[in-house]
């Protein structure tokens, strides 16, 4: 089995991909928040955010731990078309590319995941 290919890389892969959905969930709700203060409501949905909020942030902390414990994000840039991701595991460096199109609708389930809308 080649050193730079193993089931741990993946599993690396895997909570590397979920942190960079995550922040980009986080940036979003941070964005979205200011108009909800507005709304007759708003108190309640800013709660509601704060709490989702929350939950999102512990679990960044949970993934940057493992990231920083088995390798390290070199750089994360946003292209027109992608988000690029350049990390070292194992002494090599490596590139994801994430399309901004299919990462919406996965960070779009990931938060219907965090708030309880998702069919089970």
């Amino acid at each position: 089995m080649s050193p730079i290919y193993d089931k741990h890389h993946d599993q690396f892969k895997d909570r590397l991909k979920r942190y960079v959905h995550l922040q980009a969930v986080e940036a979003a709700i941070v964005k979205d928040r200011l108009p909800i203060k507005t709304l007759k409501l708003g108190r309640v949905y800013d709660e509601w955010l704060d709490r989702l909020s929350y939950r999102i942030h512990q679990d960044l902390v949970k993934l940057r731990q493992y990231i920083q414990s088995h390798g390290e994000i070199v750089q994360i840039r946003q292209e027109k078309e992608t988000r690029i991701v350049e990390y070292k595991y194992n002494g090599y460096l490596f590139k994801m590319e994430y399309l901004n199109r299919l990462m919406r609708v996965e960070c779009e389930e990931l938060l219907r995941a965090y708030a309880g809308l998702r069919k089970h």
